[in-house]
């Protein structure tokens, strides 16, 4: 082919296979594992952070990998990356800068310091800065463990994510298609879809599209206030629960109550609960009122759940334990069920 070629057009890719050639071998991942790890501690050491990577394989032109990151924090907080696939922008690494068009983390192992520790359990104020927090992907999936206690290997979150995250100056923006988090003790299942929002070391301000929480299928807003005097405010729409039918089970004729809907209007110091609700189905009941709950260490203390409607009233008092379990009193009055009837022995 070359034969056919002009002098001029020779020389033009001679000159362009060179360029690619040295393209190929420059942006080899062995020529940038030690700038790669330099840029990544200098911007991770504002916040305490040192990363350990291992040998990198792959192109930077493509998709690189590696195995076996490891990140350690000042307060004692670690993690492990056991696998790692990404793609890293070119002009930003030219830069010295590390911002990733994609990142895929599997098997991680997050261990969170006792400061943490202290802090979830609400001994210690927050120390939590995400607009400082150099992640900056467009394309982030990943999963793993979140160990809650070092010395108790019970206490240990399921994490999956898969979305977007982008910081700047005051806060971090989180796009997330879904978020996956499961623990066995205390009991938590939680699946979120479509979920947009910022994050803060002053405001946690989150939409979720759809979400299922213990069984539970919610959606909503809620904003926290973080800082010496902390506060939730939201608002949460309970999506036509099934209410299990063993609740009716022993009555001998049964109402129609098993879906309803509901909203809810709160706010939270985190320990005290207070707020408004309202509950509805599509055969007519039609109740609203407020309630009051408490946070205690091993339950939730409902002290009062008032609900009036339909020529009715409800009144709830009770303890729900952490294995499910309800302890207390209801008392309905005057409530007409005849237009729910749908069964009699």
């Amino acid at each position: 082919i070359f034969q056919y070629m002009s002098k001029k057009q020779l020389t033009t890719a001679t000159i362009i296979l060179a360029i690619f050639i040295a393209g190929f071998l420059f942006f080899r991942p062995s020529v940038w594992q030690n700038r790669i790890e330099s840029y990544l501690n200098n911007q991770l050491d504002k916040e305490g952070w040192t990363i350990n990577i291992n040998r990198l394989s792959g192109h930077l032109m493509s998709t690189i990998h590696t195995n076996d990151i490891s990140l350690v924090n000042k307060n004692g907080s670690s993690i492990l990356l056991p696998k790692i696939s990404t793609r890293i922008k070119i002009i930003s690494l030219l830069k010295g800068e590390i911002q990733l068009s994609e990142l895929n983390l599997s098997n991680a192992e997050i261990y969170l310091s006792t400061e943490l520790e202290d802090t979830l359990d609400g001994e210690k104020p927050s120390n939590f800065f995400p607009e400082k927090i150099p992640l900056n992907i467009k394309n982030l999936h990943a999963d793993g463990q979140l160990f809650l206690d070092r010395n108790d290997s019970s206490r240990v979150m399921h994490f999956l994510i898969d979305g977007s995250i982008k910081p700047n100056n005051s806060n971090m923006t989180i796009d997330l298609l879904k978020f996956e988090l499961f623990s066995a003790e205390p009991r938590l299942d939680i699946v979120m879809n479509n979920i947009k929002g910022d994050l803060s070391s002053k405001k946690i301000s989150i939409d979720v599209g759809k979400a299922n929480i213990n069984g539970f299928p919610l959606g909503g807003h809620f904003e926290y206030k973080l800082g010496t005097s902390q506060l939730l405010k939201g608002e949460i729409s309970l999506f036509e629960y099934n209410i299990p039918s063993k609740i009716f089970s022993q009555l001998p004729l049964q109402p129609e109550l098993s879906k309803i809907s509901a909203i809810f209007l709160f706010e939270s110091d985190m320990k005290i609960f207070k707020g408004e609700i309202e509950i509805n189905n599509e055969l007519g009941l039609a109740m609203s009122g407020e309630f009051n709950l408490e946070r205690k260490i091993d339950y939730f203390q409902l002290h009062s759940l008032g609900l009036s409607g339909n020529d009715a009233t409800l009144n709830i008092k009770g303890m729900y334990e952490n294995d499910g379990r309800f302890n207390g009193t209801i008392e309905l009055a005057q409530l007409d069920i005849s237009q729910w009837i749908t069964r009699g022995n």
